[in-house]
């Protein structure tokens, strides 16, 4: 049988790695090659495996920084899309909004936050708040009577 082509070792190579990522394992991959004729044994085969698993773990490495970046730049241009005069999507935009606050982190610090100044409230004396319901009420309607401290 004559030597395999570089550049069909390369197709298989790309064939191997398509099929671990759809979630393949060995044995369809074994499978996968008899029925499409590669005539090699699974030693060869598990070279191929070998590749593709190595190839895959070098696309796992990830530069974070640069990908927050990215990912920052994308959902600004959504959220200007979204935001657009003549167009405007407020759902979209809110949800968008919603993104980038997790993307950030931000509402973990936000309840971290609310969770001290709720612990320091109730170590202060209680708060009474009036409020007048004879109309819709406003802030101005609004009276806070705790002692200055």
């Amino acid at each position: 049988m004559p030597k395999c082509t570089k550049a069909k070792k390369e197709r298989r190579l790309n064939e191997v790695i398509k099929l671990m990522s759809q979630g393949f394992e060995r044995r369809d991959i074994v499978q996968y090659s008899a029925k499409n004729g590669w005539g090699i044994k699974t030693r060869g085969l598990d070279k191929y495996i070998s590749q593709a698993n190595d190839y895959l773990k070098k696309c796992a490495i990830v530069d974070r920084e640069y990908e927050i970046g990215r990912a920052i730049k994308r959902l600004n241009k959504l959220y200007q899309k979204a935001t657009d005069e003549k167009n405007p999507n407020y759902g979209e935009a809110r949800r968008i909004l919603n993104d980038l606050c997790d993307l950030f982190g931000l509402k973990e610090h936000i309840s971290r936050i609310q969770q001290k100044n709720l612990i320091q409230n109730t170590e202060r004396e209680p708060v009474s708040i009036h409020v007048v319901y004879d109309s819709p009420a406003r802030v101005d309607d609004i009276e806070d009577v705790r002692q200055p401290n």
